[in-house]
């Protein structure tokens, strides 16, 4: 593998992933030193994309030397891959269904349609609801 700068990473990354099909409005990215290894960072920051599509882009990037006795991580010339969500990303989308949930749940008809495959059931007979 060729040896390239922290900025010379991050672009070919940006390159991938834009190539992929992602927004440079909707991926944040940090390649920086982390003692003698690297740490490449991805933030998303749209609800819409999946954090395992980005890792399953990216993770030719991650290498991590392992002892072959212990399985313990070795120092130095390793590359992470973290990939997580900006906080506080889900927030407005989580009282969306909260509320959505709650008026279901206080629903007096028998079946709601929630949407395909999913169904809320309220057996008028037992009081139980699924």
């Amino acid at each position: 593998m060729m040896i390239m700068t922290n900025k010379e990473l991050s672009l070919q990354i940006r390159s991938e992933l834009k190539a992929a099909g992602y927004k440079r409005n909707d991926i944040s990215l940090r390649v920086t030193d982390a003692g003698y290894s690297t740490s490449i960072r991805v933030r998303i920051k749209n609800p819409k994309i999946s954090s395992k599509e980005i890792e399953q882009v990216l993770k030719k990037y991650e290498s991590i030397e392992r002892d072959e006795r212990t399985g313990e991580i070795m120092q130095g010339s390793n590359m992470y891959l973290f990939v997580d969500y900006e906080i506080g990303l889900f927030d407005e989308v989580a009282q969306e269904c909260a509320a959505t949930a709650a008026s279901i749940y206080k629903s007096s008809e028998e079946t709601i349609r929630i949407f395909d495959g999913l169904f809320f059931y309220h057996d008028k007979r037992t009081g139980e609801k699924k």
